[in-house]
């Protein structure tokens, strides 16, 4: 038994060099996912250093502007650039400390740099996956005194 495409158009060619378009995600859902990014940085904005809090807002607004069609989003090598330079900015930061924050803030600067490499509903998919990884990080910072108050009603 074969499988038969409804449309009849050919399948695109995947070579060297060769970019396809995707399916853009709505903007509904990427405004959803935007805004729960932003919400899940406020828990930790006294943590994060401040550069790190600017990164994650202007990837995240050039991700919004690309959706918009203002931008274009980055080339491989661009990208590539912008993982090595911030990487480096972000070990100068930590001086080799291995703490919770730290590893905090590595994740949220790993998912500001995800904004940039969304093209895909998949892509978006894996976002959100990871959207819902941040939030249980931030439950490690709730003291266990404060950790009851917050869960239980009134």
């Amino acid at each position: 038994m074969t499988l038969r495409r409804r449309n009849k158009q050919p399948l695109p060619a995947f070579g060297p060099g060769v970019q396809v378009q995707a399916a853009q995600l709505p903007g509904k859902a990427l405004l959803w996912l935007v805004a729960a990014f932003t919400l899940l940085l406020v828990p930790q904005w006294d943590r994060l250093p401040v550069w790190l809090l600017g990164i994650c807002v202007a990837l995240m607004g050039w991700r919004w502007l690309a959706r918009l069609g203002r931008v274009r989003l980055p080339e491989r090598w661009w990208r590539t650039g912008l993982v090595v330079v911030l990487g480096g900015v972000y070990l100068a930061t930590v001086n080799s400390q291995l703490t919770v924050d730290t590893a905090a803030s590595f994740f949220a600067l790993c998912v500001a740099l995800k904004w940039l490499e969304t093209r895909s509903a998949r892509d978006f998919y894996v976002l959100f996956f990871i959207l819902l990884y941040m939030a249980a990080v931030n439950f490690c910072f709730i003291r266990p005194y404060t950790g009851p108050c917050l869960i239980l009603p009134r």
